[in-house]
């Protein structure tokens, strides 16, 4: 009878699992007892058997330090970090590896020190975030852990070590039985969770109710709750959840900007902008918030003079942000300005000398004051410090077409597309130099493909209607 009992065990842990992320599958028999603590909620207990069993299974394939540190090995790993930093001191990686540990020795005020050294040197790095949040929850200060969380979650990634994870999963596991522990920090905690088991949507969902009813971070529970009915198809409740955060707190960025994109799938441009505008009000140092209603500003409503005035004042509060002197460039290109925007990308650009979009920048407005030469050698800058980028191969494909190197166009457009530049410009501009090559066949089937995915593009029915004409008199 317990043989049936045990094989009915495994059959249900087996069908259980299809939901689950593959790093919750078991390899062995340890990381099989410790799926079996995870499904009946025993999550610490998992959480630290999984780590046994990776430090088993990557022995011999991963940094020594790291295996190390996932069997318990604290001041070794330590030390072999410490002899690396040594080596390279400002590496966010070996900074990043010590506030892990840091962290797990409960060193709580220099975890926090040395995640903040990451994210000055990568903002909002996932993983440093993370680590931020867990020794703020540790420290007894959830507002700081949740608001360190959302940040992280706002984005379309999740953690690149899986020892993140994992010392996640063991809080979750220690605070269920904290009968003091912050039923939004659990919410949010759940929240994480969901994106690797669909099963904590509705365990997130219960604790953000508590959440509110206890007016623990209501705003905040009110975002969970937002982001867990849109993953789970109730886009209405979603709305009004976020409209509800906003409510409780006009100056939660997050409730503002999931309202805001709500009412945008909803075709309601005038709510987006009223909510877009209150999250830069409330968070104007935050790039990402500013990028969001600068997009909407420029490329929804058009309204570039008062895109314009936002960037000057992002420079006037900051003249070392690189981003708003980017952002600034592109509004005057879009006024037409390309001598002025010009200057602003190249003030951005030497700011910030390794972000590539920056240089980018300054080849396409080089591009349009028409210093060819000078926009070919930019994107070939570009080229050799990142090969794998198809935007500056576009680029300089552009500047051959306009040079009619037609045959040097299309070898840039073709590695273009092949490094993922699905641009429909992109595309179209491809179709256009198979034509100029007399390749009719081949531009006849890149217009009508253009068309399949945009079939009200104008550009691309009066090329093929000329490709077709050339196609049938060849013929």
């Amino acid at each position: 009878m317990a043989s049936v009992g045990a094989l009915l065990l495994l059959f249900a842990l087996y069908y259980y699992s299809q939901e689950l992320d593959s790093r919750f599958y078991p390899r062995s028999a340890r990381s099989f007892l410790a799926l079996a603590h995870y499904l009946v909620g025993d999550y610490a207990k998992a959480a630290r058997l999984y780590r046994l069993d990776l430090a088993v299974g990557f022995r011999g394939h991963a940094p020594e330090w790291w295996v190390t540190f996932l069997a318990g090995d604290l001041p070794r790993a330590e030390q072999l970090v410490r002899r690396e930093l040594a080596r390279t001191p400002n590496d966010p990686e070996v900074l990043l590896s010590l506030a892990e540990i840091a962290l797990a020795d409960r060193r709580l005020p220099e975890a926090l020190e040395l995640a903040g050294k990451v994210l000055e040197r990568r903002r909002d790095d996932y993983d440093a975030l993370f680590v931020t949040a867990l020794a703020h929850a540790r420290a007894g200060a959830p507002g700081e852990a949740i608001a360190a969380m959302n940040r992280a979650l706002r984005y379309n990634r999740t953690e690149s070590r899986e020892s993140v994870f994992l010392a996640t999963l063991e809080l979750t596991g220690e605070l269920h039985g904290d009968p003091a522990a912050s039923p939004c920090l659990l919410a949010h905690l759940h929240r994480y969770l969901r994106i690797f088991d669909p099963s904590h949507a509705r365990i997130a969902e219960r604790y953000a109710h508590a959440a509110i009813a206890r007016g623990d971070h209501a705003d905040d529970a009110y975002v969970t709750l937002g982001v867990i009915f849109a993953k789970t198809g109730r886009r209405r409740a979603a709305l009004d959840a976020f409209r509800s955060g906003a409510a409780v707190n006009p100056r939660n960025v997050h409730a503002l900007r999931g309202a805001a994109r709500h009412h945008s799938e909803r075709g309601e441009i005038a709510d987006e902008y009223r909510f877009l505008k209150q999250s830069a009000e409330a968070a104007p140092d935050d790039p990402l918030v500013v990028n969001d209603y600068h997009g909407f500003l420029t490329g929804k409503l058009g309204d570039y003079p008062q895109a314009l005035a936002l960037e000057r004042a992002a420079i006037a509060r900051d003249p070392s942000d690189s981003e708003a002197w980017w952002r600034l460039g592109t509004v005057h290109s879009y006024l037409g300005d390309h001598d002025a925007a010009l200057l602003a990308h190249r003030r951005a650009s030497g700011l910030a000398p390794t972000n590539l979009t920056f240089q980018d920048s300054i080849a396409q407005e080089l591009v349009l004051l028409g210093r060819l030469d000078d926009a070919q050698a930019t994107y070939e800058q570009s080229i050799r410090a990142h090969a794998g980028r198809p935007i500056p191969r576009a680029g300089l494909a552009t500047v051959y077409a306009k040079q009619e190197r037609w045959k040097d166009a299309r070898r840039e457009y073709e590695i273009a597309y092949a490094l993922g530049g699905a641009d429909l410009e992109m595309l179209v501009n491809l179709c256009q130099v198979y034509q100029a090559l007399l390749d009719n066949e081949r531009a006849f089937n890149c217009l009508s493909t253009v068309l399949t995915r945009d079939p009200d593009n104008v550009r691309a029915r009066v090329l093929l209607e000329h490709a077709g004409a050339a196609l049938k008199a060849q013929r």
